[in-house]
């Protein structure tokens, strides 16, 4: 009987182990999803901030009315995000450009032919 409970409690702690290093993962993963879900959304909300004002510095109104609903009210702890960074109009500028200069190599080929 002393080994057949032994036996059991072996068991006990192996599944305890196996629900545990489950939980452990499912926590992890969900964490990084979620970290990343965070990510895009800042990372999208960050580009339409940005067009927006360059929308906006043709009217001059820098500090608009309709920008407070486009601007995020708070910033997940580890990613710190600068509106104004002096690459974003490069970034944007790359984002422009990439289906442009396809359609521009496109009408060469055609040329050529």
């Amino acid at each position: 009987h002393k080994y057949h409970y032994y036996y059991y409690y072996y068991y006990y702690y192996y599944y305890y182990y196996y629900y545990y290093h489950y939980y452990y993962h499912y926590y992890y993963y969900y964490y990084y999803y979620y970290y990343y879900y965070y990510y895009y959304y800042y990372y999208y909300y960050y580009l339409r901030h940005h067009c927006y004002y360059k929308h906006q510095f043709h009217y001059s109104h820098y500090h608009h009315q309709d920008d407070h609903h486009l601007r995020p009210q708070h910033h997940p702890t580890p990613l710190k995000f600068t509106w104004h960074n002096r690459n974003s109009s490069l970034l944007l500028s790359l984002f422009i450009r990439i289906p442009s200069s396809i359609n521009i190599s496109q009408t060469k080929l055609k040329k050529k032919k």
